[in-house]
């Protein structure tokens, strides 16, 4: 059975994000890259072997260029592809020194909008945004974010390797590195 759960706080620009410490928001943003950094080692497999337990994202929408995200659950960690729209839901604003930044929680949700492969496709926003089942105020935010990556060029360009990618480069060279340690 599916857990379900409300939503807390509202939508927020990125640019809000400062006077937003310590609550939860919603954010609706274009993912310029994801890269698994902690994991978690198994003692069954030995070397190379465990789960993703941290993601950093870099995320951007239509107030701020560039923004970080922290994803703390592996399953939403492999919903984060680079080049889509995403809707985060229910994540908690944090301030670590002087860095302000996002981290998911148990409660946490990622739904992704819009893929980037549509984005390069599609002949206008409305046909980008024809399947999205949100609200009006995201539809709206949604609305921002590509007229943004429209103008900025951004949906064909500044995107970095997916997660998958990253994680298989790194799985290969946690196996080189193994094998040359012994």
């Amino acid at each position: 059975m599916a857990a379900v759960f409300g939503w807390y706080g509202p939508l927020i620009d990125l640019s809000k994000a400062p006077s937003h410490v310590g609550d939860y928001v919603q954010l609706l943003v274009f993912v310029h890259k994801s890269t698994p950094v902690q994991y978690k080692l198994s003692k069954k497999g030995g070397s190379g072997s465990g789960e993703m337990v941290r993601m950093d994202v870099q995320v951007g929408d239509d107030t701020r260029r560039y923004f970080p995200v922290s994803i703390w659950q592996k399953q939403l960690g492999s919903k984060i592809v680079a080049g889509d729209i995403i809707f985060l839901q229910n994540v908690k604003v944090a301030r670590f020194r002087d860095v302000i930044e996002v981290r998911t929680d148990h409660c946490s949700l990622i739904q992704s909008l819009v893929r980037s492969d549509e984005l390069l496709v599609s002949k206008g926003i409305d046909e980008a945004m024809k399947d999205c089942r949100i609200g009006i105020t995201a539809k709206n935010k949604l609305h921002k974010v590509i007229e943004w990556l429209q103008r900025a060029g951004l949906a064909s360009h500044d995107v970095e390797l997916n997660s998958d990618q990253v994680f298989l480069q790194f799985f290969y060279c946690t196996i080189a590195f193994g094998l040359w340690w012994k």
